[in-house]
């Protein structure tokens, strides 16, 4: 009985590792991109940008995103992954599907309900500036996309 506890403790550890692992991805690609994007922009208006500037600003994004902003960024994708990877274990119980699809789809499409959803709720106010445009959102789709694959493909056969 102590060895089967064990087990799932072990399980449950390395899931709850590879949730964390997949919300630390995401979120670091979601600050790259909207901090290249705005990168992007003060180039094109004339402001000297250099590695310097972009590793800086990354950085700086990344702590200001996660730790200091009114929202942080990692809870919001923490809750928009944990929903839809729950969805997605309990639809698993039916669909024979490999992991890393099934949760490749469900990551993409949790931020593609967050990036299309927010400005709704906010009277077309962007909260996440990378998704102001149409291909900044299909990069952060991608990005959710990514997370989940990775999720999935730490996921060894779960028992049913």
């Amino acid at each position: 009985m102590c060895s089967n506890a064990g087990k799932t403790r072990n399980m449950l550890l390395k899931q709850l590792m590879s949730f964390l692992g997949s919300v630390v991805l995401l979120t670091s690609l979601f600050t790259v991109q909207t901090s290249v994007t705005n990168l992007q922009w003060l180039a094109s208006i004339g402001m000297p940008v250099d590695l310097a500037v972009v590793s800086s600003t990354i950085l700086a994004d990344w702590v200001g995103m996660n730790i200091r902003g009114e929202v942080p960024l990692v809870g919001l994708l923490c809750v928009a992954l944990l929903l839809a990877f729950l969805t997605t274990r309990v639809i698993t119980i039916w669909l024979v599907v490999k992991n890393r699809y099934i949760y490749a789809l469900a990551g993409a499409t949790a931020i593609a309900a967050l990036v299309f959803t927010i400005p709704m709720a906010l009277a077309n106010m962007e909260l996440i500036a990378g998704a102001r445009s149409l291909v900044g959102k299909f990069f952060l789709i991608a990005a959710g996309g990514a997370a989940g694959y990775m999720f999935g493909s730490q996921l060894g056969r779960i028992p049913k």
